[in-house]
């Protein structure tokens, strides 16, 4: 699920610590926070799904709900996939997650307040 762990870098956890997932999903990230969602799964686990489906039982995509179908959401990931999501671009986000993430924790330091910052890639 790189939902949240796309903020690691392009590929996300997936590339940035050689996995080889069966199967991976990613949420809003990938439209710059839109409604939007992507799938992928490896074409053995692909075949046993579509040996299984039941074409008259699903909608004509095979997926259905708020993620699917919405013009606005397909440009969002397309633009994030061209414009943020990728190899220039990450060094600046994760510089800035960090300064955000030490700033907080200074802050809360300063005025002893026990919570913590937690920081993965260019999320905190």
């Amino acid at each position: 699920d790189e939902t949240h762990t796309i903020s690691l870098g392009p590929g996300g956890a997936t590339a940035a610590w050689s996995l080889q997932p069966d199967l991976l999903v990613i949420g809003k990230a990938i439209a710059g926070g839109l409604p939007g969602a992507a799938y992928g799964m490896r074409r053995e686990l692909a075949e046993q799904i579509a040996a299984e489906l039941k074409r008259d039982e699903i909608d004509t995509g095979g997926i259905g709900g708020t993620v699917s179908g919405s013009v606005l959401s397909a440009v969002a990931i397309r633009t994030t996939l061209r414009e943020v999501l990728t190899d220039d671009a990450f060094p600046q986000m994760i510089a800035t997650a960090s300064r955000w993430a030490d700033g907080v924790m200074d802050v809360l330091t300063r005025h002893d307040i026990p919570w913590s910052v937690t920081r993965l890639g260019a999320r905190a």
